[in-house]
């Protein structure tokens, strides 16, 4: 549709050229109606909403009653001198409702009548802004039960019934609101139009076969996690068997996995989009599906797609408040004004540091309130944290005289770090009383780092042996933390190469559960679907993606139980699950199987379906053998077992979904 064909209704005449096919302006009352939405048919007064309507007077002309002003102005416009437009407002309390304005061709050759209109289309929005931001807040329970009232329904439900979700601006609306019946190109554009801007504006998200859902940042958060968890709790479940919608989901729980096996990783509304989407890809797929691309559900899975990138920000923003809360949670006792000594200085051993996010580290060494410094000592590296100013030394310095001698340490850890910065404290240095009670301070250190004989000397008062025996202690105690600052590199060395193969062990099982998932749906293909009985090499050559050498090594990792058959090898031992929490649920499919393979067609385990039958015979053999088994019964020495307990403890933390629906299949 072209411009012009969209705003037809706009198409007025210039008065001579109306005159000229035919109008009738001579008319006194023609021409004073005609003149009076002229003259008010300018852009300032479409600004402040004073474009002529049917409730004016009519300049120069008396006891004109509103029915004959109708009919002068629907006149005027069927002659396309004057067209008829409108705008909503809201009045707090109230509802929405269309005001009807009448324009001409402005009278300044450069506004057109598309401005006029352009104008209210503005005033419309925000009256609908201002409607939508005086409803209270949705609630979680408001929410969800919108999500159950569209999931039960095989049809698209109205406004009206998911009301804490979908609005309808415009059910008010329509040509019974109108003194003149308006075109039915102005309704439906307008309409339009201004549905269209609330979606650029970011107010609203428009859902093909429900309507509008008003975004305001206060309810964002909870409507993608209420979406969230409905999608979770009822439409996965619900879903889940089709095609292939539970090996996709699989995929996506194990990257879920990864992703917060970091132990500070931010909350991620990425997982939750990636499932609605598999889900939605999958439905409007189905080729026996009807018209339309809504299906019961999709009003949760909607709300998930569309604000995904407006979650996004706002997990990020929280994330960023929870680092700037933990590292204001450290400064705070180190920058309080008044407190003890002991407040004004942190020691934080270097294994403390991964307890503390990265961003929260950086930021603490980065902080320009703060002195920062490290002293080593025989087990770690200590990190020191003072604050930047004279009067926290002069407190420190008096404080520590009373430190007992096995923490003696911190006051060298103090002064290597007021050394380090001493151009930005010589006032400190400056002042004799200082320098005083600093020198006795470091007295009583060095005391017990000297020889002792030279503290006889000094006992004697022999100043030489003093200032020599101070010598010594200082040369000792730069010695020992130059060799035990080698110390710690190597340790910090060897530290990160742990982390490193922590990190790839981690990688590595989540990729074996990812293996193991697929090995799982193809002996659940074989059993439940084909009613066959799975070979090593049968599994195998469906899955040649998997090198032979993994397949072995998860096989054996992952506990799959191989049931041995003649000296067939490979190809002939039976593949059955795990021996994990599911093997006991997994029995009673088994059995259940085994039944249906006799049942399939004549059976004669004595002919040529003796093969078979001693197969089923095994399978049942060790089903029973190692129903009871669990678990906790695998070998506790593993590391891939230790890191899988782990992993699920993750898994709880972060409600993190399981998609795994043996305990649903029927045989």
């Amino acid at each position: 549709m072209s411009v012009q064909q969209k705003y037809t209704f706009l198409e007025l005449m210039k008065e001579a050229d109306a005159v000229a096919r035919g109008a009738n302006l001579t008319d006194k009352i023609n021409h004073s109606v005609f003149r009076a939405v002229k003259s008010m048919s300018t852009v300032e007064n479409a600004k402040q909403n004073a474009l002529f309507t049917p409730d004016m007077q009519v300049p120069g002309v008396v006891n004109l009653t509103k029915k004959d002003l109708l009919a002068v102005l629907n006149r005027l416009i069927s002659e396309k001198l004057i067209a008829q437009i409108f705008r909503l407002d809201y009045e707090p309390g109230g509802g929405i409702k269309p005001v009807p304005c009448f324009i001409a061709v402005p009278g300044e050759e450069r506004n057109t009548p598309m401005q006029l209109y352009t104008e209210t289309l503005f005033a419309s929005i925000r009256a609908l802004e201002l409607y939508m931001d005086s409803q209270p807040p949705a609630t979680n329970e408001q929410v969800w039960k919108d999500f159950e009232t569209d999931f039960s329904l095989d049809r698209a439900p109205a406004p009206s019934e998911i009301k804490s979700t979908i609005v309808d601006l415009f059910s008010g609306i329509h040509a019974g609101k109108f003194a003149l019946v308006p075109p039915a190109e102005l309704l439906s554009t307008t309409m339009s139009e201004l549905e269209d801007a609330l979606v650029r504006k970011g107010r609203a998200v428009k859902f093909l076969d429900y309507g509008l859902m008003p975004l305001r940042e206060q309810e964002i958060a909870l409507r993608f996690e209420s979406a969230a968890d409905f999608l979770t709790a009822n439409v996965i479940p619900k879903f889940k068997s089709k095609g292939n919608v539970k090996k996709e989901l699989e995929a996506v729980a194990i990257d879920e996995s990864m992703y917060y096996s970091e132990e500070f990783a931010s909350q991620s509304g990425d997982f939750t989009a990636r499932r609605a989407a598999i889900i939605k890809k999958t439905l409007l797929a189905e080729p026996t599906r009807g018209k339309g691309a809504r299906f019961p559900g999709a009003l949760c899975i909607e709300t998930i797609l569309a604000l995904e990138g407006q979650i996004r920000g706002k997990y990020h923003d929280k994330w960023r408040s929870e680092i700037a809360r933990l590292h204001n949670e450290f400064r705070g006792s180190l920058l309080k004004p008044g407190g003890a000594w002991k407040d004004r200085i942190v020691f934080v051993d270097e294994k403390e540091v991964t307890s503390y996010p990265e961003e929260v580290w950086k930021r603490m060494l980065d902080d320009a309130e703060l002195l920062h410094g490290v002293w080593e000592r025989a087990e770690s590296t200590v990190h020191v944290f003072v604050r930047r100013d004279t009067a926290t030394f002069r407190l420190l310095v008096t404080g520590m005289m009373n430190l007992p001698l096995h923490v003696q340490w911190q006051v060298l850890a103090m002064k290597s770090l007021l050394e380090k910065n001493e151009s930005e404290f010589a006032e400190l240095f400056d002042d004799p009383d200082f320098i005083t009670q600093y020198g006795a301070l470091l007295r009583l250190v060095y005391v017990s780092l000297i020889p002792w004989y030279y503290r006889i000397f000094i006992l004697l008062g022999l100043n030489w042996f003093q200032d020599r025996g101070f010598q010594i202690a200082k040369h000792k105690i730069m010695s020992e933390q130059r060799i035990l600052e080698e110390k710690s590199k190597l340790r910090a060395e060897m530290r990160a190469v742990q982390l490193r193969e922590e990190k790839q062990l981690k990688t590595a099982r989540i990729r074996d559960l990812e293996v193991s998932n697929k090995i799982i749906e193809k002996i659940d293909q074989f059993l439940m679907t084909d009613s066959k009985i799975p070979s090593v090499s049968d599994i195998k050559a469906s899955l040649p993606e998997i090198e032979e050498g993994s397949f072995q090594e998860i096989l054996k990792r992952e506990n799959f139980q191989i049931v041995q058959y003649g000296k067939g090898g490979d190809e002939q031992n039976i593949l059955l699950y795990p021996l994990n929490h599911e093997w006991r649920v997994r029995c009673a499919r088994i059995r259940r199987v085994m039944d249906r393979i006799k049942n399939l067609k004549p059976w004669d385990p004595g002919g040529p379906d003796k093969e078979i039958a001693d197969k089923i015979k095994l399978i049942l053999k060790h089903v029973s053998k190692t129903e009871n088994q669990t678990a906790a019964e695998v070998s506790a020495d593993d590391p891939y077992k230790r890191f899988e307990k782990e992993l699920n403890k993750q898994k709880q933390k972060n409600s993190l979904p399981d998609f795994d629906d043996d305990d649903e299949l029927e045989v």
